[in-house]
């Protein structure tokens, strides 16, 4: 197991991560399109996907990690950039709840087909795609690149809510297949990149915010700008604290708390969850988002095979002069 947490908790400036090229489904007969293996553990017991459910508990990314099931195969249309981080967004959860996360009612819009044939997710031309396919029960929205601006589908409408996830409009029970058009860069700020009016953090935004989380805050955080501070947070995280799976599926009434003034160890809902309530009690708007992180590449069939072992959890925060 890794001893420190995955880097790059923060959207904004997301840096390296490793793309494994490890030979997958070598005898697998070649199919026209991807076959996906449905969830499952190891001891054949079925396992959530790390997508897109109303409220999670603090261990459900750490439990899915132990899965190697399929999740999605993605085929680039060209390379991705050298060190290019293949972070793939599934969900977004902006209420604490003492013992997990809950997702904010969502303000939802429907998007239509442009002219160009593509839903527009935010401004800016796809330079470059990746085709997905995804199994059956990762997430009831599209699980897609934290950089993606356009989606090409065959459907009439997509729905899209207040937090950039791209929601589908019908029932669905086999693989679903899209495809993701990205700008010509490899910096993965969201697409979604407001630098209107900054949210306001309201009383249900404190949840979870006890005093000495606010004074650990203020201390590592010092003076600067929201990018330091949050730089600073993020770096005293990653190294004072071990990333480990040995808690999957412990309990406690105060698990943010007990991390980080007791156990200081813990998988990446506790980082997150720390990053997340450190940020607000700074009055810096921050969220916590799910999703994937790398994939491993399979030179025989030319895809990334992401797998519920790649499920991850990060923090979005509302920089002034970027954006979420």
């Amino acid at each position: 197991r890794p001893t420190r947490p995955p880097r790059g908790l923060v959207t904004p400036s997301t840096r390296l991560t490793r793309l494994g090229a490890v030979p997958l489904f070598v005898l697998r007969p070649r199919l026209g399109s991807p076959y996906v293996m449905g969830p499952g553990g190891t001891a054949g017991t079925r396992v959530s996907g790390a997508g897109l459910s109303d409220s999670i508990t603090l261990d459900v990314i750490g439990r899915v990690r132990t899965s190697r099931a399929v999740a999605m195969r993605v085929a680039y249309e060209n390379p991705p950039p050298s060190g290019h981080e293949q972070r793939y967004r599934a969900a977004v959860y902006s209420e604490f709840r003492q013992t997990g996360w809950a997702r904010q009612t969502p303000r939802t819009k429907a998007l239509r087909r442009e002219r160009d044939g593509f839903f527009h997710l935010a401004e800016g031309r796809p330079r470059s795609w990746a085709e997905i396919w995804m199994e059956p029960g990762v997430s009831r929205g599209l699980v897609l690149p934290v950089e993606t601006v356009a989606v090409s589908m065959v459907t009439r409408t997509l729905q899209l809510d207040q937090q950039g996830v791209v929601g589908v409009p019908f029932g669905r029970g086999g693989t679903l297949n899209y495809r993701a058009g990205m700008p010509e860069t490899a910096d993965l700020r969201l697409a979604e990149n407001d630098r209107g009016t900054v949210p306001r953090l309201g009383s249900r935004d404190m949840a979870g915010v006890t005093p000495e989380i606010a004074r650990l805050a203020a201390e590592v955080a010092g003076a600067g700008s929201v990018a330091e501070k949050s730089k600073r947070i993020e770096e005293y995280l990653a190294t004072n604290y071990q990333y480990t799976l040995d808690l999957v599926g412990s309990r406690s009434d105060t698990p943010v708390d007990d991390f980080l003034f007791d156990t200081r160890r813990g998988h990446c809902e506790y980082f997150a969850s720390s990053m997340v309530l450190m940020l607000r009690a700074l009055g810096i708007p921050a969220r916590f988002t799910t999703g994937y992180l790398g994939g491993e590449y399979s030179p025989f069939e030319d895809y990334y095979v992401v797998r519920q072992s790649d499920a991850h959890a990060w923090v979005e925060a509302f920089l002034p002069d970027q954006g979420w």
